[in-house]
């Protein structure tokens, strides 16, 4: 079996084909860049997302995106994640998020499908 999995990050795109490999998935990468809704609503996002990737395709394709949710912070960034990151950096990043007092975070990866059949995206 074949998909296609639409991502701009080498390193996701590696992940995934060694994930699925084991299944006996093939992976079809797409480096397409996906221009992203800025939102904190991680669904929307990739609901938007996927949808994006199956009209610039035309094929069945599964997109992904990461959020963190910090506790302390009403559980931001959230879908905003990459723009803290990219804009902080990996060490700011940490310095201002560890020194808060309570330093839970939530990592959640969501996926998003979509297929010919039907253009009505499936959420995980």
């Amino acid at each position: 079996m074949e998909i296609r999995f639409v991502s701009s990050n080498e390193h996701k795109i590696a992940e995934v084909q060694c994930i699925l490999d084991a299944a006996g998935v093939s992976i079809v990468p797409s480096s397409l860049k996906i221009e992203e809704i800025q939102t904190e609503d991680v669904h929307k996002l990739v609901r938007d997302k996927v949808l994006k990737a199956f009209y610039k395709i035309g094929r069945p394709v599964f997109v992904e995106h990461t959020g963190l949710f910090i506790e302390s912070i009403n559980k931001l960034p959230g879908g905003l994640t990459q723009i803290f990151w990219d804009n902080l950096k990996g060490d700011r990043f940490c310095e201002l998020f560890g020194s808060l007092n309570n330093t839970n975070i939530t990592a959640k990866t969501i996926i998003g499908k979509t297929g010919v059949r039907t253009q009505i995206p499936l959420i995980y």
